[in-house]
């Protein structure tokens, strides 16, 4: 008996909900030799990277406690603030206490964080006024960002399903619930990587269902893209890149003229999002301000670029790099498999196969490998420097890794 698509839908979203919202948030601490990055405790459970965390959650603290909100730049940062502070892997370390930390006086002395317009931030704290949530309490709006990612995520396995197998969809099933990156940053207000994956789960719609017109699609993805980049530019070029998988991976059934054509208009489509982000954030800083905004932000980028000469050693440079390649690509709780491990199997297993597969699946694995190094090149500095987010970026390798080898080798396997 066929199982139809809607109780698939639901048995998917359910094991990815319950994976993803409680089954891995352990992983947060990172194994290996980023242990000692910060953590700390709301609602009595560990969250990661609390200094940006910090800034989205005290803009929440501004609805909650019925204070007009100061600025235009929805990232706040208060002076001194100590939602950051200290190791909570040490026996030394107490939880902070949100009764006296957020409070009018503690908010009101800081500063409005403007290396990027917070959107994501602006729309989490209306959101926490609309469900009337007490001050201090994030739970229910980290649990509804874990809901929209895990929506997102079936919809992405169900064109998989649907575009190669139900093998590959059952693979890049596990490759989510274990993916490092997502069990880091699924909870995380700032980061709401839900709209990483935004784009892309949009272009596997319209793959899905190509009766809906190409212009609502195209209107669609760039209020994606511009929600995306109006709240952080970090990872632009994976994003863009990673929306135009589903064409590749259809060039068999739509054309070679068509795919490219697609591929153009999404690029076209992100980069004309990018400018319209830029251009807000250019007005939004030269009316608070009263200088331009691009200036600040290119400044910002530029330090990122590369790695400077005047800059930190070229040994601290080659350690931050062991120090990405040794970060888990996939893990469960403490234990994983660092992203050096993951990307030797990829390299192998692809040299292994490369001549029955067939050419669709060929270009996804490339469009994989350039959505993941294109940040590498582009922000070197960025990525190097903050290791941590290596997880997340390898997340288009391992899921062509999951679709396109995985499979293959484990029938390979079963055959022997």
């Amino acid at each position: 008996m066929k199982i139809n698509s809607t109780f698939t839908s639901v048995l998917i979203f359910a094991a990815l909900f319950i994976s993803i919202g409680f089954g891995q948030y352990r992983a947060n601490t990172l194994p290996f030799f980023l242990s000692d990055y910060p953590t700390y405790e709301i609602n009595g459970r560990p969250h990661f990277d609390s200094t940006s965390e910090s800034l989205v959650l005290n803009r929440i603290d501004f609805e909650s406690l019925d204070l007009e909100y100061p600025s235009t730049f929805q990232l706040w940062r208060a002076s001194g603030d100590q939602r950051g502070f200290g190791d909570a892997s040490s026996p030394d370390w107490v939880a902070p206490n949100h009764a006296l930390l957020t409070n009018s006086d503690y908010l009101l002395n800081g500063a409005p964080y403007v290396s990027q317009v917070g959107l994501q931030s602006f729309l989490w704290a209306k959101l926490s006024a609309a469900l009337g949530l007490e001050n201090g309490n994030y739970a229910a709006l980290r649990l509804i960002h874990i809901i929209i990612l895990s929506l997102i995520f079936t919809n992405i396995l169900m064109w998989v399903r649907w575009k190669f197998g139900p093998a590959q969809a059952a693979w890049s099933a596990i490759a989510i619930c274990t993916s490092t990156g997502v069990a880091v940053f699924a909870s995380s207000l700032y980061w709401s990587i839900a709209l990483f994956f935004l784009p892309m789960w949009m272009a596997t719609l319209y793959a899905r269902f190509s009766s809906v017109p190409f212009p609502y699609f195209i209107g669609a993805l760039f209020a994606a893209f511009f929600v995306k980049f109006s709240s952080g530019y970090e990872f632009i070029s994976t994003v863009i890149i990673l929306a135009t998988l589903p064409a590749l991976a259809d060039v068999s059934r739509i054309g070679f003229q068509r795919c490219i054509i697609q591929c153009a208009t999404i690029f076209l489509t992100a980069l004309t999002a990018f400018a319209a982000s830029l251009a807000l954030y250019h007005n939004l800083f030269l009316w608070e301000f009263e200088r331009s905004g691009l200036e600040h932000i290119f400044s910002r980028s530029s330090s990122w670029t590369g790695l400077d000469a005047g800059g930190p050693s070229l040994k601290f440079w080659t350690g931050q790099a062991a120090r990405t390649l040794s970060m888990s690509a996939v893990s469960i709780d403490r234990f994983g498999v660092p992203i050096a491990v993951l990307l030797a199997a990829y390299l192998f297993l692809a040299f292994r196969f490369w001549r029955n597969i067939p050419i669709n699946e060929r270009l996804f694995m490339f469009g994989a490998l350039v959505a993941t190094a294109s940040w590498y090149v582009l922000q070197s500095g960025h990525i190097l420097f903050h290791p941590r987010y290596s997880p997340l970026i390898m997340f288009p390798i391992l899921l062509s890794f999951s679709i396109c080898l995985l499979p293959r080798a484990f029938s390979k396997w079963r055959a022997a």
